[in-house]
């Protein structure tokens, strides 16, 4: 019979850690797994292999990333200054043409009311169209519906004039909500360790474009009385102020 003292200690191996993926082959030596059994330390697709977080710099970057952010940048900057350039003197064009003052409000708030609701409807259906078919085209009809509104001054005025506006700006919307969406799709392809920076640098010059587009057409505006001075139509007090604005 054996004696209590003379049995050989027995090595229970802990099932609960054997063959996880933190336990790294270290059963045979006796080490203690200190790393949790179900998680996985993983490297984030955002940060190096030291563990840092990349930055976002444009130096860096390369020519491609280079060219699609001056272009996407371009392209907000541009659309938002034509979007708030009618702000100074639409309201006076629309009052001559007998439109009132609510529906020259709604004429500004159709246009995002409409890239409001259509904006998911193109997300959910960008990867069939495709970001860069869906950014070229919405850039193309916001465009040509910019100089079409551009033209509604030899529209009739009254009810003609009026559903002209609502539906040539129901369109540009369209094509804005298009580019918009496609934008963002693109920059988060070009752009996967760094969205929110690149969201925010775009943001940025589509508020450049917000400060700009007013004043531009403020300027443009007068211009064009200044240029008119030949035609008896144009009022007195408007060629004063033309002149000092240029002044």
């Amino acid at each position: 019979m054996v004696a209590e003292n003379e049995r050989q200690p027995v090595h229970h191996t802990d099932a609960r850690t054997y063959g996880s993926p933190a336990w790294n082959g270290r059963a045979n030596t006796g080490e203690a797994d200190k790393s949790s059994d179900y998680t996985s330390v993983q490297e984030s697709p955002d940060e190096k292999g030291d563990g840092t977080k990349k930055s976002f710099s444009f130096s860096a970057m390369s020519s491609r990333k280079k060219a699609t952010f001056l272009q996407l940048a371009f392209a907000n900057f541009a659309a938002c200054t034509c979007f708030s350039l009618l702000a100074p003197f639409f309201p006076a064009e629309a009052a001559e043409k007998d439109m009132p003052a609510s529906l020259i409000g709604l004429v500004f708030s159709c246009f995002e009311f409409c890239i409001f609701t259509t904006s998911p409807i193109f997300g959910n259906y960008i990867a069939i169209i495709g970001p860069k078919s869906a950014f070229v085209s919405g850039q193309f009809l916001s465009g040509g519906c910019s100089i079409l509104f551009g033209l509604l001054y030899m529209s009739p005025p009254g009810v003609p004039f009026i559903a002209l506006c609502f539906a040539v700006r129901i369109v540009q919307a369209l094509g804005a909500s298009a580019y918009v969406t496609a934008s963002f799709a693109l920059i988060a392809n070009e752009f996967p360790e760094n969205v929110g920076t690149a969201f925010g640098a775009l943001e940025t010059f589509a508020g450049l474009g917000y400060v700009v587009g007013p004043l531009l057409g403020g300027v443009l505006y007068e211009v064009c009385l200044l240029l008119s001075i030949t035609q008896a139509s144009v009022p007195k007090y408007h060629l004063e102020l033309a002149i000092l604005n240029l002044v």
